[in-house]
């Protein structure tokens, strides 16, 4: 198969694009204009105050009747059969065999050879038949090989592709490449639509993270997603080290951070994303799915669709079962109408270290209330509380603004004083 060229306004866009991005080229444009720096502390501190964040129980049902709704459910594995397949497709059409009031998946993913299969056990039901592509996941095959899976995949009637962009091109700053080759498969997708995967975890940095969105959806992209996995070292039993834990044929092996460990990352990743493409490209946030709180959590930050892997492959899909129920109990507390109620939520909450307003005042205890606990005293970055007869008391002159002993105060008896008070 032969390459399809890029002409007339694609190409213009590949040359501005490559022009944005590459502070080289002598021009940084409109899209470098939007891609700004990311705060990597800001990351860091947001996702380990999002990890402590809870979805009230009467919150729940709803969003896990809508998680089910957009999930991609997945089976990726070497020993794939088309009996497996049909199995999946089975479940994904009747999470909970008996009660029609649970919704289907969003769709099968698979690879090429059994989109064909998946299709067929499909049939009517609505849910969609998603493959990947392009040599998933390295991506390092030749561009007619690419292009050729992507053609045969669409012709045996994927309703989507999912490509892996060339990282190596990326970080080797050949923009132009990659745009290339995003608009060559979307030319070879057909009524295709075109999910482009940046594998985020290979990317290095937030900058990098928010360079490959802008420029997949410029190439013509209709959705991309973040993470797959990153690599790393899982956690290690300090008392007998030599025993595998992340085992591979009986060795301790570095590998491939999926499941729970990744999502706080990946989370962040579709946060990212979202907030500088806006409300319009679909996003499939994937990475550490593990329960109904995780798909809902990664909605708020941006996702429409949600991608299940890891924990299809350790323990099967019997928990569509467990999370349909919880979501029907949930549903029935909740006031959001439409999935878009549910998008997007954490964006305007979740700010860098340098959006954030310090307080212009000090803290301030009301001492009937204090339990005397002193855990406000036990703060390690903190001089200004002292404890007096079992209360504490604040000294202003020494007060930072931090506000972290109102956080952790049981008895919330601490509040900040500001403006006139605050300067008596």
């Amino acid at each position: 198969m032969t390459t399809p060229t890029v002409h007339g306004s694609a190409r213009d866009r590949a040359g501005e694009l490559v022009r944005a991005l590459d502070p080289r080229s002598g021009s940084l444009g409109s899209v470098l204009g939007r891609v700004t720096p990311v705060d990597a502390v800001g990351v860091q501190e947001r996702v380990a105050s999002l990890q402590k964040r809870s979805i009230k129980k009467a919150s729940k049902v709803w969003a896990l009747n809508l998680a089910i709704s957009m999930i991609d459910l997945t089976t990726l594995e070497g020993k794939d059969t088309p009996g497996k397949v049909r199995a999946l497709c089975a479940k994904g059409m009747h999470p909970l065999p008996g009660d029609p009031s649970i919704p289907h998946v969003a769709a099968i993913c698979v690879y090429p050879t059994f989109v064909a299969d998946a299709k067929a056990a499909l049939g009517g039901s609505g849910v969609k038949v998603a493959s990947v592509a392009t040599a998933f996941p390295s991506g390092q095959s030749f561009r007619e090989v690419k292009l050729a899976e992507v053609h045969a995949a669409a012709e045996a009637g994927a309703d989507e592709i999912d490509m892996v962009i060339d990282r190596g091109a990326f970080l080797a700053g050949q923009y132009g490449v990659v745009f290339d080759e995003i608009v060559a498969v979307k030319e070879a997708c057909g009524q295709a639509h075109l999910k482009v995967i940046l594998e985020t975890g290979e990317l290095e940095t937030y900058d990098n993270i928010r360079r490959a969105s802008d420029l997949a959806i410029d190439a013509g992209a209709d959705a991309v997603s973040g993470v797959a996995n990153r690599l790393g070292i899982a956690p290690i039993d300090i008392w007998n080290y030599r025993k595998p834990i992340y085992n591979l044929q009986g060795q301790n092996t570095m590998g491939c951070m999926s499941g729970p460990w990744i999502r706080p990352l990946a989370m962040r990743d579709v946060f990212e994303m979202r907030k500088l493409l806006g409300p319009e490209p679909h996003i499939n946030g994937t990475g550490g799915i593990a329960s109904m709180p995780d798909a809902v959590q990664m909605m708020m930050c941006g996702a429409d669709t949600i991608g299940v892997c890891t924990e299809t492959m350790l323990r099967g899909f019997g928990f569509l079962e467990k999370w349909m129920k919880a979501l029907k109990a949930y549903m029935q507390k909740m006031g959001f109408q439409k999935a878009r109620d549910m998008r997007d939520l954490l964006l305007p909450e979740l700010k860098s270290a340098a959006e954030l307003t310090l307080w212009a005042g000090y803290a301030k205890v009301e001492t009937a209330k204090c339990s005397g606990c002193g855990a406000c005293v036990e703060i390690g970055h903190c001089d200004a509380i002292v404890m007096i007869d079992d209360v504490a008391y604040v000294d202003p002159a020494l007060c930072k603004g931090c506000s972290t002993c109102i956080d952790i105060c049981p008895t919330q008896s601490i509040a900040m004083v500001e403006g006139a008070e605050a300067q008596r």
